[in-house]
């Protein structure tokens, strides 16, 4: 008798998890993810994407596994810019300015786009330190194939 095939890889769980996510069915989005990254532990964007949507949760989340999630999916792929700002997002929501202004800066420095999102702005006044300035959570928009935050950036002397 021939075994048969598993029912859904890690790709499938991730495609799952990307529409209920799109739903804004954050619980179910995470338990995709979490299978998909069962099936393959090197899955940075599940890992990106489970730290979203557990960050989406708003009163119900979970920032320090949201934390978690972007801080693999950034060891698993190092030039995942969307991780970085992302992590910075939640860092800042915590009050971890510093950290924040690291990771958001890491971001736009490996895609420049994340610099110039609607909403988003740099004003140069110095280059020693910046401070970062985030909407609010629900500012999460959908543009180029993959959920952006938007946020403002606004360097100041430091």
């Amino acid at each position: 008798m021939a075994a048969t095939a598993p029912c859904c890889t890690a790709d499938d769980y991730y495609s799952r998890g990307q529409k209920e996510f799109s739903k804004r069915h954050w619980n179910g989005a995470i338990a995709d993810f979490t299978k998909a990254i069962r099936l393959r532990p090197d899955h940075a964007e599940a890992y990106y994407w489970r730290g979203v949507a557990q960050n989406s949760k708003g009163a119900k989340s979970n920032p320090l596994e949201a934390i978690a999630d972007f801080t693999q999916a950034i060891q698993l792929k190092p030039d995942y810019a969307d991780a970085y700002f992302s992590r910075g997002y939640v860092k800042k929501l915590r009050g971890d300015l510093d950290g924040a202004i690291a990771d958001c800066s890491k971001a736009i420095g490996l895609k420049q786009a994340l610099a110039y999102l609607p909403g988003c702005k740099i004003e140069p006044r110095s280059t020693s330190r910046a401070v970062v300035e985030f909407d609010p959570p629900h500012n999460m928009t959908w543009r180029s194939g993959e959920y952006q935050w938007d946020a403002t950036f606004r360097e100041t002397g430091g």
